[in-house]
This record gives C-alpha cells, structure tokens and sequence, in this order.
C-alpha cells in the first residue's frame, strides 16, 4: 500500500531527507615552529635590541666603507694641518673647529681631521674585536665540549689549563705578553692572538657546563645504541644544541674585546700612531681636555654607543634563546 505522502505533489520519501551532519570535525595539525625561528620572532619584537642592531649595523658598514666615506665627507685620516690651528696649536672656532670641511673638527697640535680618524678607527676596533671573539668561540667550544664530554683525565687536565689561565690578572698578563714580542710582528695581530688566547676559558667553562648536562640526555644514548662514535655524537648531536649559548655570549664577549682593545691603546700598548684607534684619540685627548674637550667627548661617545649597542643586541639574544624570559 502506498503512503500518502508518494500522492502528494512534490512529497518526498524519508528516505530522500537530508540527514544533519553530526560529524565531529577534526582538528587539524598547526604548523610547529622550530626554537631558531621562535628565538627570531622574540628577538624581532625586542626593541631595545633591534636598536642595538640597527646601531651595530650601522657602526659595521662605517668601518666597512670607510675609505669612501673619507673620500666624500673628510680628509685622510694621517694628513696633519696647520691652517686650522691657532698660535698654540689649538683649533680656530669652538667644538674642536667644526666646520663643513671638518665635521666632528680637527685634532690640536697635528690638525688631523677627527672624522675621517673615527671612521677608521671603527675598522680597527671592530676588526680587532671581532677575530678576537671568533678565536675565544673556536677554542672555547672545542675545549669546553672535549672537556664536557670525556670525563676523566681529558675533562681533568683541561679544566686545570683553563683554571690556570683563569688564575692570570688578564690586563696586567696581556700588557706583559705584548711587550715582550718583537716590533716586527704586527700589532693587531698581537693583539688578537692575546686576547682571543686569553678569552676562551670563559667561554669554555661555560659550554663544559651545557655538554656536562646534554650527555645524560636521551638522544645521545640512542645515538650511542644506534652505533655512533663518540666523537660523531659530540659534533652531530651534542654540538647543535648549543646554538643559544654560544650566540649569547658570542654578542656580549664583542664589546669586552672592544673595550679591551681601546685600554691597550689608551695606555700605550695596543694600536700604535700614526695608525687611528679610538683608543688612542682618547689618550691624546686627555691632555686638551680642559681647553678643548670636545676632542674628548667625540671618541668616548662613539666608543660608549658601540659598547653599549653591543650590550643591547646581546642581551636580546640571550632573552630571545631563554625559555623563561616574560618577552
């Protein structure tokens, strides 16, 4: 018998209803981000270190393209003058002689333009500075992890060499060690090889530490159960996961050795004349600072700023690979 819905015009069956779709949707997979680029998004909304960079940036490609800088804007940097100085050696006009030919003015006595000597003052400092930090992070990683990684007598007899290092006045050891080498070697190879070998106990005490701890993990018994060497899970599975800390102190050892590098040429024993230096426009310009002090303030604030936008960027990194920073 039929129903009387089939008599009806246009009636359908139960049959032919639309049934509701109940179906719970599945949740889809999010895309996960690795920690390098979680690190990169903390860095980036860090502002105060983006400041340092930009500044960082700005202070390399000065050093960088210092030579045409000079050549558009200044007068080279070992040229001396007199026309600009008065009776008594000091620059004509106020501010060190600031004019449209000098920008930051000229050096009393030699009338040397303040400038082009700043600029390439940047390349030694900054040069200097940067091959002694990237010396300090090749022993100190090699040696600090060597020395996490093989307890024992390796572990033993590195750690006292580091101690021993550790134990040496390093301002007083490094103005005795570079004494003591002939002329004929160059300055800021000496310099370099002072610091850089004088610098890596530091960092390598603290990678020991890191790799003290990332022997015990996991992946690196799974590592020794799948049948790889021990020097193969040391450069391959422990030496990756040390990315953070390096960086981090990789950015704060810089201006330490910037730092360190305007000492010695403040007192003498770092970059000689008529080479320029930061730190020695310092010290020529502690004599002058009661009549001229402007001579003073300009590489003391180009040193400040560098220092301390080194100081900005680092501790951005170090907050941007630290799991518990609140940023």
């Amino acid at each position: 018998m039929a129903s009387g819905n089939e008599d009806r015009p246009g009636a359908t069956s139960l049959t032919d209803a639309p049934v509701p779709d109940l179906a719970v949707p599945v949740a889809r997979d999010r895309p996960t981000r690795s920690p390098g680029k979680i690190a990169l998004d903390r860095l980036r909304s860090n502002l105060p270190a983006m400041i340092g960079l930009a500044f960082v940036v700005f202070i390399g490609l000065v050093a960088v393209f210092a030579p045409q800088i000079v050549d558009a804007l200044g007068h080279p940097p070992n040229q001396t003058s007199v026309d600009h100085l008065t009776d008594n050696g000091l620059p004509k006009g106020h501010l060190s002689g600031i004019s449209g030919s000098y920008l930051f003015g000229i050096e009393p006595q030699t009338g040397r333009d303040i400038f082009s000597r700043i600029c390439y003052g940047a390349r030694v400092s900054l040069g200097i500075s940067l091959t002694a930090t990237f010396l300090s992070m090749v022993l100190g990683l090699f040696f600090g992890s060597v020395a996490g990684f093989f307890p024992g007598k390796v572990d033993a007899g590195i750690s006292r060499v580091m101690d021993l290092l550790l134990a040496f006045p390093g301002l007083l050891f490094t103005i005795s060690l570079i004494g003591a080498v002939p002329d004929n070697v160059p300055r800021p190879v000496i310099i370099v090889l002072v610091l850089g070998g004088l610098g890596w106990p530091y960092i390598g005490r603290l990678i020991r530490t890191f790799v003290l701890s990332l022997r015990e993990r996991e992946f690196v018994d799974a590592a020794r159960v799948s049948g790889a060497g021990e020097w193969r899970i040391l450069f391959r599975e422990v030496l990756p996961n040390l990315t953070g800390p390096v960086l981090t102190y990789t950015m704060l050892l810089i201006p330490g050795n910037v730092v360190a590098e305007a000492a010695l040429s403040y007192l003498g024993v770092g970059i000689r004349v008529p080479t320029a230096s930061w730190g020695s426009m310092l010290s020529d310009a502690s004599a002058y600072y009661s009549v001229d002090p402007f001579y003073l303030v300009v590489p003391g604030l180009v040193l400040f700023l560098t220092v301390f936008a080194f100081n900005l960027f680092g501790d951005g990194v170090s907050e941007a690979f630290n799991p518990k920073s609140n940023r």
